[in-house]
């Protein structure tokens, strides 16, 4: 029941690897709610609530619409703006855990920036402490450019922030 986010470049396996955490659920009684744009997730479990963007409503309108549908897990495909990251950070910080996201960056540090980079688009106060509140596990996924192959790169825990708001990561 922790958020975890999964972190990658282009082609570094996000995707398959949330497919994979979705398998994991497929036996649990969890309300799974998927967010996507693009019809890439794959979800067998008996519960579940599948929504996709159009052109007339966006991300932000589906992560709004979630909380009627009584979730247990809320998982968003791919977080690419702040309205979006916002909306689901507050939603996963009322009592939503288990969820999962996708979000593009080198490494788990740089998907934090990432994070903080999109909310600072829409909140113009430091929002550390929603990150710390919402996010547990980073997992990131490389594709290894010598034998094509993605693997799992580095697994963190968000522990607490410093008394300078820096992330303290520890390894699992």
């Amino acid at each position: 029941k922790e958020n975890i986010i999964i972190v990658g470049g282009t082609s570094s396996g996000k995707t398959t690897f949330v497919n994979a955490l979705l398998n994991v659920l497929r036996n649990l009684a969890d309300r799974v709610l998927i967010l996507e744009d693009t019809p890439e997730l794959q979800c067998s479990a008996k519960n579940k609530v599948i929504m996709r963007t159009t052109e007339e409503i966006k991300m932000i309108d589906l992560v709004r619409t979630t909380m009627r549908y009584n979730p247990d897990r809320i998982i968003v495909g791919e977080l690419r703006d702040g309205f979006t990251t916002n909306e689901l950070l507050k939603v996963w910080n009322s009592g939503h855990g288990g969820g999962f996201a996708t979000i593009h960056a080198n490494n788990c540090l740089a998907g934090i920036q990432k994070l903080k980079q999109y909310l600072s688009e829409v909140v113009s106060s430091d929002q550390s402490e929603i990150i710390l509140e919402s996010i547990d596990v980073l997992v990131s996924l490389v594709k290894d450019p010598e034998t094509n192959r993605r693997k799992v790169k580095e697994i963190k825990k968000i522990e607490k922030l410093d008394e300078n708001k820096q992330f303290i990561l520890s390894d699992l």
